[in-house]
């Protein structure tokens, strides 16, 4: 076990992404994760002020790493979770694998969304799935998950995990890159927020809609996972790759979408 931070940033209106990682990469700073902040697709019921800043980029770093201190001055807002990780995966390797993606099947059955507050295969979801904003290539979902108060909880919650990555996850080519437990300053007990948080890595986010919307998972949602959440948070984030974006080289930034995707909760 490992222990890191993740940093939810909101830049300046006058600092970009490319900024951020130009000052990483300065300071010798290689991020466990490194990704941009596209769109919540899944919201809190409880920690609205994880709504209300606009969030542009996601880091992960190793212990003892501290952000550096340009990077603060470009920054407006910052919010950062320290968890305990197993030892950090080649993951991304996968993902810049040639290998074709798992073929999509959910456009091939019957929508059968499951009308509860934490997952739910929406409209919007699918409209989102299909608009021009949406990422086209892999993109990382990071979890916020808070456990009910009751001693089955997190075991219960372990369980559908590890039923969804032995069938749903393993068939839509899904990958979870972290999985930390907060670490007592500041974990769900102390704060009254989050349990745990993970990242887990989709060829797509059709992909995500793909499994949500197999019948397996949402046996193990129905069973294992519901009883277990008292809440839940979801971010759309895509990876950065360094090479282009320093500062001269980089590619134009794209325009996002920087709203929340309609879920079953609001």
């Amino acid at each position: 076990m490992t222990s890191m931070s993740y940093y939810l940033l909101s830049l300046r209106r006058t600092a970009s992404v490319a900024e951020v990682q130009h000052e990483l990469k300065a300071e010798g700073i290689a991020p466990f994760v490194n990704a941009r902040a596209v769109q919540w697709v899944h919201l809190p019921m409880r920690a609205d002020y994880m709504l209300a800043i606009d969030w542009d980029v996601v880091l992960g770093l190793g212990s003892g790493i501290q952000l550096p201190e340009r990077v603060l001055q470009l920054t407006d807002a910052l919010h950062k979770v320290d968890v305990c990780v197993a030892s950090p995966s080649p993951i991304n390797d996968k993902l810049q694998s040639t290998l074709p993606p798992p073929q999509l099947s959910f456009y091939d059955r019957p929508l059968r969304a499951l009308c509860t507050q934490f997952h739910q295969i929406t409209p919007s979801m699918l409209a989102f799935a299909d608009h021009p904003l949406c990422p086209k290539g892999p993109i990382s979902m990071l979890n916020f998950v808070s456990y009910q108060p009751f001693a089955f909880a997190e075991g219960s919650y372990q369980k559908y995990l590890e039923g969804v990555q032995a069938g749903p996850a393993k068939r839509s080519g899904v990958s979870v890159k972290f999985n930390g437990s907060l670490t007592p300053l500041h974990g769900a007990r102390a704060t009254g927020e989050w349990d745990l948080v993970f990242l887990a890595q989709y060829p797509s986010f059709k992909h995500f809609v793909d499994m949500g919307s197999d019948s397996e998972y949402q046996e193990l949602n129905r069973k294992y996972r519901m009883p277990a959440l008292r809440d839940l948070c979801i971010l759309i984030t895509t990876e950065v790759d360094l090479e282009w974006t320093i500062p001269g080289s980089e590619k134009v930034k794209p325009e996002v979408s920087k709203g929340v995707i309609e879920s079953a909760n609001q």
